[in-house]
């Protein structure tokens, strides 16, 4: 249910912020990137995460990325 180029969108972002902030930083960080609003890609969780989306504008669909910033995870899984 793909509904954006996440693989396009982590190319870009990696160039962007590899200039701000540089490579070592940049591998650092919890990103997920999702091309849907499903969460087999993690969003949830990635302290910063991108997810797919589909807005109406002028009447034609358009993809857009919901940004998510603080994600955790709680609870125990092993129950």
């Amino acid at each position: 249910m793909g509904l954006c180029n996440s693989v396009g969108l982590a190319k870009e972002l990696e160039k962007v912020v590899e200039e701000f902030i540089g490579k070592k930083v940049f591998n650092k960080l919890d990103i997920k990137i999702n091309g849907c609003p499903n969460a087999c890609g993690q969003h949830p969780i990635g302290k910063i995460a991108f997810y797919g989306l589909v807005r109406r504008v002028y009447g034609r669909s358009v993809p857009f990325y919901m940004f998510l910033l603080g994600g955790r995870r709680e609870g125990n899984l092993q129950d």
